[in-house]
């Protein structure tokens, strides 16, 4: 009788380009491509199935595995009919030399490329499962401003890069030292304050963290200020009053 099978896949991206194995259809004759992964063994996390297959197939260690969302795929493949709960992941490959591969192969006959987004969008040759590239819908480098496109450059330059929980309590650690700065300079609030030589400095570290956090959440800060601003206008203009307060 056939199975449902449950799976872990890994979507590993290099600016406007992500990491997929190469596969192909007899029946179809149609090559078609699908993120790195496999089957979820009993017992075993989907993270821990993307570490694992990654380590077996390709010999490459992974990093900051996070969790996107789900995808149920119902297919044919060779003529036989599948179904499968996917569960999609991002994450960073370690070696950082293999982002400057143009492929990667594994086993005798498979392996893996880089794929452009626009050239996957353009729908040539198909990504499974349906409502990956929905799923990921990164925003490109173009697009963004030009302060979060230096801080994207410097942190793949550097390989920083890191999930949405880690930017967040970066953001968090650095907003209370800018607050420790406060204390400091105020002694408690027991003196006006007076800006500290380190107040620029602090600033720019909340600045850094929120600029890699929109970008690990696609979020254009431009955009997004000039949305607050709209916003407190209608308040100010309906109640007087720009907070969000009832």
């Amino acid at each position: 009788m056939a199975e449902i099978r449950t799976l872990a896949l890994c979507v590993f991206r290099d600016g406007d380009r992500i990491l997929l194995g190469e596969n192909y259809d007899p029946v179809k004759q149609q090559r078609f491509y699908r993120p790195l992964g496999g089957g979820i063994e009993f017992g075993e996390h989907g993270v821990q199935t993307v570490a694992r297959e990654m380590r077996e197939e390709m010999g490459a260690e992974v990093a900051n595995v996070r969790y996107l969302g789900a995808i149920e795929n119902v297919f044919t493949f060779a003529g036989d009919p599948g179904h499968e709960v996917v569960l999609i992941y991002a994450g960073d490959l370690v070696d950082r030399s293999l982002y400057g591969r143009d492929e990667l192969v594994f086993d005798v006959d498979q392996r893996a490329v880089w794929k452009s987004l626009d050239e996957l969008r353009a729908g040539r040759d198909p990504v499974y499962p349906t409502g990956l590239l929905e799923l990921i819908a990164p925003m490109p480098y173009e697009v963004l401003p030009a302060y979060q496109r230096r801080v994207a450059d410097f942190v793949d330059a550097a390989g920083l890069r890191a999930g949405v929980e880690s930017r967040t309590l970066d953001l968090v650690s650095e907003v209370g030292e800018v607050a420790k700065e406060v204390l400091k300079a105020t002694r408690y609030g027991d003196a006006p304050f007076d800006t500290p030589p380190t107040w620029e400095g602090e600033l720019a570290d909340v600045f850094f963290s929120l600029a890699c956090l929109a970008n690990a959440t696609n979020v254009d800060l431009d955009a997004a200020l000039g949305g607050a601003l709209a916003k407190y206008r209608a308040r100010l203009t309906a109640r007087g009053d720009a907070g969000s307060g009832r």
